[in-house]
Protein backbone atom coordinates (compact mmCIF):
# COMPACT_ATOMS: atom_id res chain seq x y z
CA UNK A 1 0.00 0.00 0.00
CA UNK A 2 3.03 2.29 -0.14
CA UNK A 3 1.84 3.60 -3.51
CA UNK A 4 -0.99 5.44 -1.71
CA UNK A 5 1.66 7.78 -0.30
CA UNK A 6 2.09 9.22 -3.80
CA UNK A 7 -1.56 10.33 -3.87
CA UNK A 8 -2.25 13.58 -1.98
CA UNK A 9 -4.07 13.08 1.30
CA UNK A 10 -6.93 15.37 0.30
CA UNK A 11 -7.73 13.16 -2.72
CA UNK A 12 -7.74 10.03 -0.59
CA UNK A 13 -9.97 11.69 1.97
CA UNK A 14 -12.33 12.86 -0.77
CA UNK A 15 -12.48 9.38 -2.34
CA UNK A 16 -13.13 7.63 0.97
CA UNK A 17 -15.80 10.14 2.00
CA UNK A 18 -17.33 9.85 -1.48
CA UNK A 19 -17.59 6.06 -1.26
CA UNK A 20 -19.05 6.30 2.24
CA UNK A 21 -21.52 9.00 1.19
CA UNK A 22 -22.49 7.20 -2.01
CA UNK A 23 -23.17 4.03 -0.03
CA UNK A 24 -25.32 5.92 2.49
CA UNK A 25 -27.27 7.78 -0.21
CA UNK A 26 -27.83 4.62 -2.27
CA UNK A 27 -28.98 2.77 0.83
CA UNK A 28 -31.46 5.49 1.73
CA UNK A 29 -32.72 5.83 -1.83
CA UNK A 30 -33.05 2.06 -2.31
CA UNK A 31 -34.89 1.76 0.99
CA UNK A 32 -37.29 4.60 0.24
CA UNK A 33 -37.84 3.77 -3.40
CA UNK A 34 -38.26 0.05 -2.86
CA UNK A 35 -41.63 0.69 -1.22
CA UNK A 36 -42.76 2.88 -4.09
CA UNK A 37 -41.51 0.50 -6.79
CA UNK A 38 -43.12 -2.45 -5.07
CA UNK A 39 -46.52 -0.90 -5.53
CA UNK A 40 -46.19 0.49 -9.04
CA UNK A 41 -43.38 -1.53 -10.66
CA UNK A 42 -43.10 -5.00 -9.16
CA UNK A 43 -40.61 -6.15 -11.84
CA UNK A 44 -38.03 -3.54 -10.71
CA UNK A 45 -38.02 -4.93 -7.15
CA UNK A 46 -35.34 -7.51 -8.03
CA UNK A 47 -33.03 -4.75 -9.22
CA UNK A 48 -33.70 -2.71 -6.12
CA UNK A 49 -32.41 -5.59 -4.02
CA UNK A 50 -29.18 -5.51 -6.04
CA UNK A 51 -28.94 -1.74 -5.54
CA UNK A 52 -29.60 -2.27 -1.83
CA UNK A 53 -26.81 -4.86 -1.61
CA UNK A 54 -24.44 -2.60 -3.59
CA UNK A 55 -25.27 0.27 -1.24
CA UNK A 56 -24.51 -1.88 1.79
CA UNK A 57 -21.21 -3.03 0.27
CA UNK A 58 -20.23 0.58 -0.52
CA UNK A 59 -21.28 1.71 2.95
CA UNK A 60 -19.33 -1.09 4.67
CA UNK A 61 -16.29 -0.59 2.42
CA UNK A 62 -16.35 3.17 2.97
CA UNK A 63 -16.56 2.71 6.73
CA UNK A 64 -13.69 0.22 6.63
CA UNK A 65 -11.45 2.49 4.57
CA UNK A 66 -12.43 5.52 6.65
CA UNK A 67 -11.32 3.71 9.81
CA UNK A 68 -8.09 2.54 8.22
CA UNK A 69 -7.30 5.99 6.87
CA UNK A 70 -8.02 7.70 10.19
CA UNK A 71 -5.75 5.19 11.92
CA UNK A 72 -3.02 5.90 9.37
CA UNK A 73 -3.32 9.63 10.01
CA UNK A 74 -3.17 9.02 13.77
CA UNK A 75 0.05 7.02 13.41
CA UNK A 76 1.54 9.67 11.14
CA UNK A 77 0.75 12.31 13.75
CA UNK A 78 2.34 10.22 16.50
CA UNK A 79 5.41 9.64 14.31
CA UNK A 80 5.74 13.41 13.76
CA UNK A 81 5.54 14.00 17.54
CA UNK A 82 8.19 11.39 18.21
CA UNK A 83 10.41 12.79 15.45
CA UNK A 84 10.11 16.24 17.03
CA UNK A 85 11.17 14.76 20.38
CA UNK A 86 14.11 13.00 18.72
CA UNK A 87 15.20 16.24 17.03
CA UNK A 88 15.01 18.07 20.36
CA UNK A 89 17.03 15.32 22.06
CA UNK A 90 19.65 15.48 19.29
CA UNK A 91 20.04 19.22 19.83
CA UNK A 92 20.35 18.76 23.60
CA UNK A 93 22.86 15.98 23.02
CA UNK A 94 24.90 18.22 20.76
CA UNK A 95 24.98 20.92 23.46
CA UNK A 96 25.97 18.36 26.10
CA UNK A 97 28.74 17.03 23.83
CA UNK A 98 30.04 20.56 23.30
CA UNK A 99 30.19 21.07 27.07
CA UNK A 100 31.99 17.76 27.52
CA UNK A 101 34.47 18.68 24.78
CA UNK A 102 35.22 21.97 26.53
CA UNK A 103 35.79 20.19 29.84
CA UNK A 104 38.01 17.59 28.16
CA UNK A 105 40.10 20.31 26.53
CA UNK A 106 40.49 22.08 29.87
CA UNK A 107 41.63 18.85 31.54
CA UNK A 108 44.00 18.21 28.66
CA UNK A 109 45.53 21.65 29.18
CA UNK A 110 45.92 20.94 32.90
CA UNK A 111 47.61 17.64 32.13
CA UNK A 112 50.01 19.26 29.68
CA UNK A 113 50.90 21.98 32.20
CA UNK A 114 51.41 19.40 34.95
CA UNK A 115 53.61 17.33 32.65
CA UNK A 116 55.81 20.33 31.98
CA UNK A 117 56.08 21.21 35.66
CA UNK A 118 56.83 17.62 36.65
CA UNK A 119 59.48 17.25 33.93
CA UNK A 120 61.25 20.37 35.10
CA UNK A 121 61.12 19.22 38.71
CA UNK A 122 62.38 15.75 37.87
CA UNK A 123 65.22 17.13 35.78
CA UNK A 124 66.32 19.37 38.66
CA UNK A 125 66.13 16.49 41.12
CA UNK A 126 67.95 14.11 38.78
CA UNK A 127 70.78 16.60 38.50
CA UNK A 128 71.11 16.68 42.33
CA UNK A 129 70.96 12.92 42.95
CA UNK A 130 72.40 11.51 39.75
CA UNK A 131 75.87 10.87 41.19
CA UNK A 132 74.83 9.07 44.38
CA UNK A 133 72.23 6.63 42.87
CA UNK A 134 69.97 7.01 45.87
CA UNK A 135 66.30 7.57 45.14
CA UNK A 136 65.01 10.15 47.60
CA UNK A 137 61.38 10.23 48.77
CA UNK A 138 60.86 13.61 47.05
CA UNK A 139 61.66 11.99 43.70
CA UNK A 140 59.18 9.15 44.34
CA UNK A 141 56.54 11.70 45.39
CA UNK A 142 57.17 13.73 42.20
CA UNK A 143 56.85 10.55 40.12
CA UNK A 144 53.57 9.62 41.85
CA UNK A 145 52.23 13.15 41.40
CA UNK A 146 52.98 12.97 37.69
CA UNK A 147 51.04 9.72 37.37
CA UNK A 148 48.04 10.96 39.36
CA UNK A 149 44.88 11.85 37.43
CA UNK A 150 43.92 15.54 37.41
CA UNK A 151 41.02 16.64 39.56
Amino acid sequence: MFFLHFIPDSYLQLFIDGVLGLGAVLFLISTILSGLFKRWFPAVEAYMILVHILALVLLAGGAFFKGGYETELLWRHKAEEIQAKVDKAEQESKLANDKLDKKAKQKEKVIIVRQGVNKEYIQREVAKYNKSCVIPPEFVKAHNDAAEAPK
